[in-house]
């Protein structure tokens, strides 16, 4: 007892990290664009033996999800014996990567094809709420558009597409100034749900979670109470684009500015 009470102690005065790698435990960061399967993805790897789900974030509602450095730390003193996983709609900029190479966090970067995205918010803002963190829309404004015969997607396309843009090129060139080793892995959400026991072995070994195909396609059957899907439908965002001329051609000045001779990566979501 007392020896135990007297390790107790000795972990409490070692920094969060040092602990965490002493005692053999992982912690991931699913980046993620909206409407990917992000919390699919979270829920399906927390069915996996000693994994938690949290947060690296206080507060959410509008804000953008930056990682928080005084938060990061207490989740890993809270759960040392833990494997971890977070998801936040967060873009690599320099406080992220300053975060995820201080923390030893490996990161899955979860994209899709944009107008696939767009269609699927859109159907959010509709159907649910217009509340996202990378734009500023409400039910007043929402009224007004309507009013004016605009659709949503049209406005939806407007406002969040240069955030889209911005998160992809983001963890696609500046990711290059994280640490060796914790690189980003990405995934696309086709490759995700072709076939979602490959795919989340991979991610559960890229992560360094504990994991086997039982434990795995035990959890896909589990029926989770909410995981945020619309209509989850590859191609659908194409069909409703050519229906929707304004919203082609909001999305076409947007894409304008990144021309495929400079931003290459691009064609990999449109």
């Amino acid at each position: 007892m007392i020896i135990n009470n007297i390790q107790n102690s000795i972990i409490q005065l070692l920094p969060a990290l040092k602990t965490r790698e002493m005692i053999g435990s992982s912690q991931g960061l699913i980046a993620c664009m909206p409407k990917t399967g992000s919390t699919f993805l979270k829920k399906k790897l927390f069915c996996l033996e000693n994994v938690k789900l949290t947060s690296y974030r206080k507060n959410f509602y509008r804000s953008e999800q930056e990682l928080e450095d005084d938060q990061i730390r207490k989740v890993y003193l809270r759960n040392l014996n833990s494997d971890l996983i977070a998801q936040h709609h967060v873009r690599c900029n320099t406080n992220t990567i300053q975060l995820i190479n201080k923390y030893k966090i490996k990161t899955i970067v979860l994209v899709r094809n944009i107008k696939d995205i767009l269609v699927s918010m859109a159907d959010h803002v509709e159907n649910t709420s217009p509340v996202w963190p990378m734009y500023y829309l409400d039910d007043l404004i929402l009224k007004e558009i309507k009013s004016k015969n605009i659709s949503v997607l049209s406005a939806v396309t407007a406002l969040c597409t240069p955030w889209l843009i911005s998160f992809y090129l983001s963890w696609k060139k500046e990711s290059k100034f994280i640490n060796k080793g914790f690189e980003p892995y990405f995934v696309n959400y086709e490759q995700l749900f072709s076939n979602k026991v490959e795919y989340i072995q991979k991610i559960a070994n890229f992560l360094n979670f504990k994991n086997d195909i039982s434990t795995i396609e035990k959890g896909l059957k589990r029926n989770d109470h909410f995981t945020r899907f619309n209509k989850g439908i590859s191609g659908r965002g194409k069909e409703e684009f050519e229906k929707d001329k304004m919203a082609s051609i909001y999305l076409e000045n947007v894409l304008f500015f990144y021309s495929k001779d400079n931003y290459e990566d691009i064609k990999n979501i449109i």
